[in-house]
């Protein structure tokens, strides 16, 4: 796979500004928030420093992913991300507070993540290899999936039996089919809340002149739209919608790095700033 650099407008197109605001459902306060001496993320106070849209950040899922670029992050980068985004769910008091989430948790999610974007890549590049790696080692996102038991899945099962008497490449092709498989699970199991919906589109009275004081019939219509519950199934609304428009992927060049991302030029080698950064002061 080759290699090449992510910037912050990665997933630009995906979502822009007024996309954000009245396409996607999904307003998200940030606070003040605190690590407990039980390793425990919490709000800590009731100030609200400030409310916006996240799906206006191309960048907020592959921040969430990269967190786990080297292994489970430190409670300082747990924290510096969500004193930035926001804590990923909220609470059962019916008040709509933000839930509290321990280390352990919230380093789970990020790995399911990371993983799952990992193993997006190497499907794109056909690595049935490192899928069959991922599978039998049962890494994210088959060990919340299917786990080591995932061989034994009756879909898995048909499609094994059908090629097992065939050239070995075909045999490589059901190491796919689990790899595919294994993330639309697991991407589906994320976006179990978002809602679809449509919106009436509002028309463009910036157009109106004295020439043409009314507004045309076509301007008006039905957008599609989403309502998401919380910070985490919009992040991975993003990612869905990265799938969607099928986007190449690529690789940072950074040696601690390697962060897949979505393709939009050929002639970038790093992750984002900061790889690009660490890999000039390494050489």
């Amino acid at each position: 796979m080759q290699n090449s650099e992510i910037g912050q407008n990665q997933f630009a197109g995906l979502f822009d500004e007024r996309v954000a605001e009245e396409a996607v459902t999904l307003s998200w306060a940030v606070r003040r928030y605190a690590l407990s001496v039980n390793g425990e993320v919490y709000v800590a106070g009731k100030d609200v420093l400030r409310t916006g849209f996240p799906l206006a950040d191309d960048d907020l899922f592959l921040s969430f992913a990269r967190l786990g670029a080297q292994g489970n992050p430190s409670p300082n980068r747990v924290l510096g991300w969500v004193r930035q985004h926001g804590l990923l769910t909220l609470g059962d008091d019916g008040r709509g507070g933000q839930a509290p989430i321990s280390l352990t948790d919230f380093r789970a999610e990020v790995r399911q993540a990371h993983g799952m974007l990992r193993l997006y890549a190497e499907l794109k590049g056909g690595d049935a290899k490192a899928v069959a790696e991922r599978l039998e080692a049962a890494r994210p996102p088959f060990d919340v999936a299917r786990g080591r038991d995932w061989r034994l899945n009756s879909r898995f099962g048909a499609v094994r039996y059908m090629l097992r008497n065939t050239q070995e490449m075909l045999r490589e092709d059901v190491d796919l089919f689990a790899g595919y498989d294994a993330l639309a699970e697991a991407l589906t199991s994320r976006l179990d809340g978002v809602t679809i919906r449509l919106d009436a589109s509002f028309p463009d009275l910036t157009a109106l002149t004295k020439d043409a004081p009314k507004i045309s019939e076509s301007a008006y219509g039905l957008t599609q739209g989403w309502s998401c519950p919380d910070l985490l199934s919009g992040l991975y609304l993003q990612f869905y919608l990265m799938i969607y428009k099928n986007r190449r992927m690529r690789r940072c060049d950074s040696p601690i790095c390697g962060l897949p991302f979505p393709l939009t030029r050929t002639d970038k080698r790093f992750c984002n700033d900061t790889c690009r950064s660490n890999a000039r002061h390494r050489r």
